[in-house]
Parts: structure tokens; sequence; C-alpha cells
């Protein structure tokens, strides 16, 4: 069983379940949702076609000619009563900070209260952790950033965003 909190399955459409963990703080769900999307890619079941995780769920594609709704959902929960972690390696990103590379960082560091210095060897020092791709295929939105820079999204987004940029909002990082 999870710890603090259960899953629970909402059947979405032929072949798709979502699994989510609301009594679970958004960390600690993603991890779940992580750790069984994990086990299930280990497994390779021949029902599974892809197994997506997110902030707080994880969305389940499934082969409904193999299996129906009640009988994964079965699956998963006997899954999420034994979790195994998602595997992980560490990659190093060179990041410039300020000038062209970063145009908001003056902003961002007035509205954290911080010198830009402070703002950056924050940054610079914290481990983020992908918790899940969005918004545009591969881009991962990644837990870890240090909570002074915990700070809202842009009020009126940009139109064009340069390649290679890091973004820090919401609690999350992009790049």
């Amino acid at each position: 069983m999870l710890a603090g909190g259960s899953m629970e399955v909402r059947h979405l459409a032929d072949g798709a379940v979502l699994a989510g963990y609301p009594d679970l703080p958004e960390p600690a769900a993603n991890q779940a949702a992580r750790a069984l999307a994990a086990g299930l890619s280990r497994e390779t079941p021949a029902w599974l076609l892809d197994a997506i995780p997110a902030a707080r769920t994880l969305l389940v594609l499934f082969d409904p000619d193999r299996l129906g709704h009640s009988e994964v959902e079965a699956l998963l929960l006997r899954a999420s009563a034994t979790p195994s972690p998602a595997p992980s390696r560490t990659i190093h990103l060179p990041t410039c900070y300020g000038g062209d590379a970063g145009p908001d960082l003056e902003e961002l560091a007035s509205a954290a209260g911080l010198p830009a210095s402070d703002l950056v060897r924050l940054h610079a020092s914290a481990e983020h952790r992908v918790a899940f791709l969005g918004f545009a295929p591969g881009f991962p939105y990644m837990r870890g950033t240090p909570r002074e820079l915990s700070l809202p999204r842009l009020a009126t987004p940009r139109v064009r965003v340069p390649a290679r940029s890091v973004a820090v909002a919401d609690g999350y990082t992009g790049i």
C-alpha cells in the first residue's frame, strides 16, 4: 500500500485508464506514478501500450482486446501495493544565466527578493528531477526547484521562447 494514501483508477476510454493519488501530496503522488510506470515498463505485459506519468497521475493505455478495464484496474492496484523505484540517471547540464541567455534573471531575482547571484547559486546547486514530460514532446517538468524560486508563471506567456532556455515557475524548472 502507498504510504499515506491509496490509488484510484478512473476509466477514460476504451483502452485507457487514469491512476491517481488524491490523498498524497504532489511530489509523493508523482513518485508513485513514476514507480508504477517503471514497474509496468519493466514487465512489458502484452496488454500494455504505454504508461505516461504526470504530476499526480499515471495514464495507462492498453489493448482492450487483451484485457478489460476492471482487469487492468485490478492489476494496477496489485502493482501499486509493491512499488519499485523508477530508474534514474544523473545528467549535468551547463546553464547560462542572465544576458541574452536569461532575459528574466533580474526580474525573477527581484520577485524572489534575492540578488541575481544568489538566485543563480540556488538554482544551479539544486538537484532537479524530471517529474513528467508535457507541453511539447520531450519538454521535461522538473521538481527540485528551491522553494525561494517558486514564483508564478508570467501573466502573459511568451509567443516565442528560444531553444535551450530554462524556465522557472510554480515550483518547476523546464528546459
